[in-house]
C-alpha cells in the first residue's frame, strides 16, 4: 500500500476512494493499494509479516 503524493494528484487529478464511491458521498483518497484507491476509513489493514520459526 502506498500513500497518494501531491505529485500524482498534479499528474492526473484526484482520486476518490472506491468504496465510498459506491455508498454515498465522494470522498478524496488518500493510499492506493493494488490498483484501487482508498480513504483513511477504508483502507485496507496491512498484512502482518510471517517469519517461519524454528520448532525445538
Amino acid at each position: 500500500m502506498k500513500r497518494i503524493t501531491k505529485e500524482m494528484v498534479e499528474r492526473g487529478g484526484w482520486r476518490y476512494c472506491c468504496v465510498c464511491r459506491k455508498l454515498g458521498p465522494r470522498v478524496k483518497a488518500h493510499w492506493q493499494h493494488e490498483g484501487r484507491e482508498y480513504c483513511d476509513a477504508h483502507k485496507p489493514s496491512p498484512t502482518p509479516l510471517t517469519s517461519p520459526r524454528a520448532e525445538a
